[in-house]
């Protein structure tokens, strides 16, 4: 393995560490409870989300997670439908 190759795998090396850092640091609620809390369906949670309706589904079954900026979406739903009433926040009750 050469110079760069090796440059070039500890780049990769850590992009993984920094994509894992943030995927602890935002956290989201478990996105099934999330969704029926809002009455949303899979299609209307997929199309906020910018993800396909397969990819809420294996979020919901836990077969995977979502990503980051699935994530921040996710939170900014929530913040958005407790300042329009939609939801209480036990944190303002």
């Amino acid at each position: 393995m050469d110079k760069q190759d090796k440059a070039w795998r500890k780049i990769q090396e850590e992009q993984v560490r920094i994509r894992e850092d943030a995927m602890k640091a935002v956290r989201c609620p478990p996105v099934r409870e999330f969704r029926q809390m809002l009455g949303l369906s899979l299609e209307q949670l997929a199309e906020l989300c910018f993800v396909k309706v397969a990819d809420v589904q294996k979020w919901e079954h836990g077969q995977s997670e979502p990503e980051v900026a699935q994530r921040v979406l996710i939170l900014k739903i929530l913040e958005v439908a407790k300042e329009k009433g939609f939801i209480s926040d036990p944190d303002r009750d």
